[in-house]
This record gives structure tokens, C-alpha cells and sequence, in this order.
């Protein structure tokens, strides 16, 4: 716990019922000797690291409680381990900027249409600075590749004259 307990934007969240959405999944991660959780989101192809105490808060929101009835929950499980007001607000903020978190309020549809605006461009970004991970169409491939995707097999023992040792000649394709 690092700063005040209390926060004075807390009034804003506490009555909030927050919840993970269904395609986000949490993975217990063992990093230099300390435990970390992972959320990943599979559809956004993020992921997020987050501390014990983090991740026990995370963990009580079914949708059902509010964030004052899990951040009480918290406190009394983890002591003074348990994160504080301004921390479990900084959570939900970098919960709802992954968008991994839903809760019982209608959602700005002009938001969400920013953020998926600013998921793409950050998409054809990544993609320009990693040229290595350019995808290629199998038009542009070799030919022989081209055949062996195509469900043809060539065999060479049967279907060219294999040259001698060190002639210069290429083999001759039967038909």
C-alpha cells in the first residue's frame, strides 16, 4: 500500500458493478522470484501484468458486487497488503483502456469507436515498423512450394533423371 487509503474521486466508482469480460483470461506468472498475474485479452491480442493484491480484487468482480463491497472484501483479506483507493481506480482505468472490463453503466459508443480507431492504427503501426512479419499470399512463393501446397508431389527419383556427380547438366522432366 503506497500513499493515502482513502481518495477523494472514490465517490465516482464505489457504486460501479464490474466485471472481466468472458474473452479475457488471467494466467499466474513467476517472474525474478515474484508472483505476477496476466490478464490476456485474446481478442485485442493485449495482455497486462498485475500484482496479488491486484489480482484478488480482480478476482471478486463477478458484476454482481459493487467496487466499495469488493475494495471492503479486499481490505479485509489482505490487511494493510490491500491496495489502496487510488490504486483500485488506476486498475479499473487501465481495465476499461484494454477494454477487458465491463460494468453496469451504457458504454459511450464514441468512445468505443475511438478506441477500436486507435487499436487499428496502433495494428498498422506495428506492422510497418516489423517488416519480418509481413504476411506473404502463396502467389508469391516458389513454384515448388506452390506445388506442394496445392497437393501435388513431386518425386524426384520418379519423375526427373537425376544428373551424375559434378555435371553441370539439369535433370530432364519426363512427361
Amino acid at each position: 500500500m503506497t500513499g493515502p487509503l482513502i481518495s477523494t474521486s472514490w465517490y465516482r466508482v464505489a457504486a460501479l458493478k464490474p466485471r472481466i469480460r468472458a474473452h479475457a483470461r488471467i494466467l499466474r506468472q513467476s517472474y525474478r522470484g515474484e508472483v505476477w498475474y496476466v490478464l490476456q485479452d485474446r481478442a485485442a491480442e493485449r495482455s497486462h501484468r498485475f500484482s496479488p493484491a491486484a489480482y484478488q480484487f480482480i478476482g471478486l468482480m463477478d458484476g454482481e458486487r459493487t467496487v466499495q463491497q469488493l475494495w471492503d472484501a479486499v481490505s479485509a483479506q489482505l490487511g494493510d497488503g490491500a491496495p489502496t483507493q487510488e490504486e483500485v481506480i488506476r486498475l479499473l482505468g487501465q481495465l476499461h483502456a484494454a477494454d477487458a472490463l465491463l460494468c453496469d453503466v451504457p458504454p459511450d459508443s464514441l468512445e468505443v469507436f475511438r478506441r477500436y480507431q486507435q487499436h487499428e492504427r496502433m495494428l498498422w503501426k506495428r506492422r510497418l515498423w516489423t517488416p519480418l512479419a509481413l504476411r506473404l499470399r502463396s502467389t508469391s512463393l516458389p513454384a515448388a512450394m506452390s506445388v506442394r501446397r496445392s497437393g501435388l508431389t513431386i518425386n524426384p527419383q520418379r519423375d526427373a533423371r537425376v544428373c551424375p556427380r559434378g555435371s553441370t547438366s539439369r535433370p530432364e522432366y519426363r512427361s
